[in-house]
């Protein structure tokens, strides 16, 4: 069994996450273990046996469109992944931590659109990519930027997941730990304490 880290958002306007308790009914329909899923239901912590992670965002993806009839995008990552990306945020040193974000992509992006992110830089908005990371500081917060998670998405050309830093940190600990009063167990495909 290994251990993996799933983030979700909805494709349509409106709809960033699954509706309560959805990722976890997916999880466990599917025949993942050990669930976990963070108090808003975005995102979730479980083991399984299958290594293609294709495979499972696929699965989960379209388990998730299946039971709310709209699309959604799921970025599987294993723990050893998460727990490097989750580790350090290399632009914390130079803004307020309220304006660090970090967006998820699905696959590494290409040199070239990499190159393409850091010429859009505006002295205001500051860009690091580390793999399948851009960790983000938003001068004026995140909600005055026009380089949003979408805008991201268009430059590197793949799904991406944004989250604030403080929620991969949460993230990070429900991973780590064999529990959490803020989370829910799913075990063999049903809830439990």
């Amino acid at each position: 069994m290994s251990t993996y880290i799933v983030l979700t958002k909805g494709v349509d306007p409106g709809r960033a996450a699954p509706e309560a308790g959805s990722l976890a009914k997916v999880l466990g329909y599917i025949g993942f273990g050990k669930a976990r899923t963070t108090p808003d239901g975005r995102d979730a912590v479980f083991e399984a046996i299958d290594d293609n992670r294709r495979k499972i965002e696929a699965e989960i993806a379209s388990e998730l469109k299946y039971q709310a009839r709209t699309g959604f995008v799921a970025i599987v990552l294993t723990f050893g992944e998460f727990a490097a990306m989750a580790a350090e945020h290399p632009l914390a040193d130079q803004g307020d931590e309220r304006n660090l974000y970090v967006t998820v992509l699905s696959h590494d992006p290409a040199r070239e659109d990499v190159a393409m992110l850091m010429v859009t830089m505006n002295g205001v908005d500051l860009h690091e990519v580390a793999g399948r990371a851009v960790y983000s500081l938003y001068g004026h917060g995140y909600e005055s930027s026009r380089r949003s998670n979408e805008f991201i998405e268009k430059v590197m050309k793949v799904p991406a997941v944004l989250r604030t830093w403080p929620e991969l940190q949460a993230l990070f600990e429900l991973a780590s730990g064999p529990s959490s009063t803020a989370s829910r167990w799913i075990g063999d495909g049903a809830a439990g304490a």
